[in-house]
């Protein structure tokens, strides 16, 4: 009997569990309608009242809830004992699964730690990438690498996008990385609205060859309208492969929280290096709570 009793209390509990993290994931999505107020609506945590906590239960309940510790002797330790074991083994596996995304591209790669030096700019002096592995002495490589790449993009209805970003990168595979978008909307003839959004990330480039590299970082998402200001948690996630001279393909990934929204960013584009600047086209999906964009990014960057 007190099994049961346990398995139900334990099933409610779930059940609430469930159900807040969802109404405190789907709130967002409630106040926005795909437009740039609309973003702004769902990151911004202004007027919102914090929810009750859930009534405590009957005196009568948790009577009967001590009465049957006391009285019912049915409890088995084993239990207890397999579903910690079992906690253990999916958070084992969990994290297993979670490393993927870095150990496959480090076995592809065959990056086992050697260290490497950034050439001038990508392909120079016949060079098949931006770095030189295992350099000797005498070898022309730099202990560092910038790049600051300036692009418009722009969906073909009422969204425009004009973004700023910049990598700086070590030797020692920690570096910097920053973006800075301005996103403009008409909403009529001589009127429309505007914002800026952008992140800066701690990034570490966990593998690398001469011709790709590819980095993972922690950062903070931020978002500046002219009533209020929001952040929130970033995870980036990218890559840069360079192809035969003078073809490059980047992509990247952002995943995290901004306000009270979700954030999803994902762009991937294709270049031609040209010394040391890079002409590009691409593709850039942009989710913010319900506002949800494709643009198409033309644009420019240059290697220090």
């Amino acid at each position: 009997m007190y099994r049961s009793y346990r398995c139900c209390v334990s099933s409610r509990v779930r059940l609430l569990t469930t159900a807040w993290i969802l109404v405190l994931l789907a709130a967002p999505s409630l106040f926005a309608d795909g437009s740039l107020q609309g973003l702004t609506d769902a990151t911004g945590r202004t007027g919102r009242t914090a929810a009750s906590p859930p009534p405590a239960a009957s005196n009568s309940r948790n009577h009967q809830h001590l009465h049957l510790a006391d009285h019912g002797n049915y409890y088995d330790g084993d239990d207890s004992t397999d579903e910690s074991e079992l906690f253990i083994l999916s958070n084992m596996v969990a994290a297993w699964v979670l490393s993927l995304p870095v150990t496959v591209p480090q076995a592809i790669f065959g990056d086992d730690h050697i260290p490497g030096g950034f050439i001038k700019y990508p392909f120079a002096r016949a060079h098949t990438g931006s770095m030189l592995m295992n350099p000797m002495q005498g070898d022309a490589v730099e202990s560092s690498h910038l790049r600051i790449r300036l692009d418009y993009a722009d969906n073909f209805m009422a969204q425009q996008k004009i973004s700023t970003h910049f990598i700086f990168e070590s030797r020692n595979r920690l570096g910097v990385d920053a973006s800075f978008d301005y996103l403009r909307e008409s909403v009529a003839v001589g009127q429309h609205e505007q914002l800026w959004i952008g992140d800066v990330n701690v990034v570490w480039r966990f593998a690398q060859m001469e011709n790709a590299q590819m980095r993972v970082g922690l950062g903070m998402n931020w978002q500046r309208t002219s009533l209020a200001t929001e952040n929130g948690i970033n995870f980036t996630y990218g890559g840069d492969f360079y192809l035969s001279e003078p073809q490059v393909i980047s992509a990247d990934l952002d995943w995290g929280r901004l306000g009270s929204a979700g954030l999803f960013r994902i762009r991937t584009t294709y270049g031609r290096q040209i010394g040391r600047a890079k002409v590009y086209v691409g593709y850039e999906y942009l989710s913010i709570g319900d506002f949800k964009k494709n643009f198409l990014i033309t644009g420019m960057s240059y290697d220090f």
